[in-house]
């Protein structure tokens, strides 16, 4: 098992107690005479651990202690725990709570991954556990308040708040239906703040060596965490300590995890978005363009010198050259058809319909009765609600791929051959 990769999940009945006697301090963690640190299980104490609080050999961990002397209480009605021997040397509950946390946490990253550099601040407030990873020189800054009104701090790497398991902190509300463990939340600052933040916190049991995930309850949907309406805004999904994992941005859990890969999805999935967006958006903006460019360059011809139309017989019409100089018809023209019927009988193709409606790349073959083309073109000058008609912008985009070029020889041309089908 390598440094700051390991994840597994389990969860068992006694995760229905993981609120259980949060506001009542029972000292449950002890240090030996060498510095390391002993933890009581619940109906551990024997008289082997009586004999050693008795001798010194387990004695009270808390920093600035004034008798760490201790004593070894066993019973069947209330929880295995230590006691001071001597009466009132007990110590503020969020203090002791955040204590026996870290020592939690500094023993199971001790047993878990043996390299790290573990350090426990020996300070009666605001103390954390220092991690660091000999081989890269990266520390991890772990911090555990069950004060309500602790402020989050900004983000910094490596560090990493957890809360304790305070029902004032964690607002348990019932638990889910389907599984032990799994309890809605309402909403309080501090933990909305993680979540907010990350997507998910974590709380800590020192107690029974529980730690749990907080995440909302979409994305406790979403992972498949829980199924069902939601009953709370969070959800808190209780879990052994032995199953989470220590990574380089600190302590992560099965859930977690889960909870990022779903994040990461989602930001993958609105990036995707965006850049489809942007993409139609470029689309649209190049057709206006495109579209803008057409208009002004059917204004430019507009503007142009009209020349005198000379007539020409039908025999005659072909193709003009590009260099022959556009013309129009003036408004004092007759008026011709602008609708596609009109444009049929005027010319007597029947066939016109479906030539006009084929896709470009197929009736552009430069093989189109060029009247027909020429006679739309004339259109382009007949403006319908100040636009151009549609069939004559085809007709347009028709010539430039042909080579055709409206002149004042092909506008006669087309008006005789008009003529002579009236």
């Amino acid at each position: 098992m390598s440094m700051f990769e390991h994840a597994t999940a389990v969860a068992d009945s006694r995760h229905r107690a993981f609120f259980d006697r949060a506001g009542e301090v029972r000292q449950v963690w002890a240090q030996r005479t060498d510095g390391t640190w002993f933890y009581l299980a619940d109906g551990g104490v024997d008289d082997q651990v009586r004999a050693d609080a008795h001798a010194g050999e387990l004695s009270c961990p808390y920093p600035g202690c004034p008798d760490r002397r201790f004593v070894a209480k066993g019973g069947t009605e209330r929880r295995h725990h230590f006691a001071h021997q001597v009466a009132g040397q007990g110590h503020r509950a969020s203090s002791a709570w955040r204590h026996q946390a870290l020592l939690m946490l500094a023993d199971w990253s001790h047993r878990r991954y043996p390299d790290l550099e573990v350090e426990l601040a020996d300070r009666e407030d605001n103390e954390s556990l220092r991690l660091r990873s000999p081989s890269t020189g990266k520390l991890v800054w772990l911090t555990v308040t069950y004060d309500p009104r602790y402020h989050l701090p900004a983000p910094a790497p490596g560090a990493q708040l957890l809360v304790g398991h305070s029902p004032r902190l964690l607002l348990p509300h019932e638990e889910a239906e389907g599984a032990p463990g799994l309890w809605w939340c309402r909403q309080g600052r501090l933990v909305g703040d993680l979540v907010a933040d990350r997507g998910w916190a974590l709380a800590i049991n020192p107690e029974e060596r529980l730690i749990a995930t907080v995440t909302t309850g979409d994305l406790a949907r979403a992972t498949r965490v829980v199924q069902g309406r939601h009953r709370g805004v969070l959800l808190c999904v209780v879990a052994e300590l032995e199953h989470a994992r220590l990574d380089a941005d600190g302590l992560h859990t099965p859930v977690s995890d889960a909870v990022d890969r779903e994040l990461m999805r989602r930001r993958a999935a609105e990036a995707a978005e965006l850049e489809r967006r942007r993409v139609a958006e470029a689309e649209q903006q190049r057709r206006r363009r495109e579209a803008q460019a057409r208009v002004q360059a059917m204004q430019t011809t507009e503007r142009q010198p009209e020349l005198a139309p000379t007539a020409h017989s039908p025999s005659d019409l072909r193709p003009p050259a590009r260099s022959a100089v556009p013309n129009a018809l003036s408004d004092n023209d007759p008026k011709w058809p602008t609708d596609l019927d009109g444009l049929r009988r005027l010319l007597d193709d029947e066939d016109l319909a479906r030539r006009l409606e084929q896709p470009l790349g197929t009736d552009v073959a430069c093989d189109v009765e060029p009247a027909i083309w020429h006679l739309m073109a004339v259109l382009e000058w007949r403006k319908r609600g100040g636009d151009a008609h549609p069939m004559a912008v085809r007709a347009t985009i028709v010539m430039n791929r042909c080579g055709y070029s409206l002149t004042g020889d092909a506008i006669a041309a087309v008006l005789a051959i008009a003529r002579n089908h009236q």
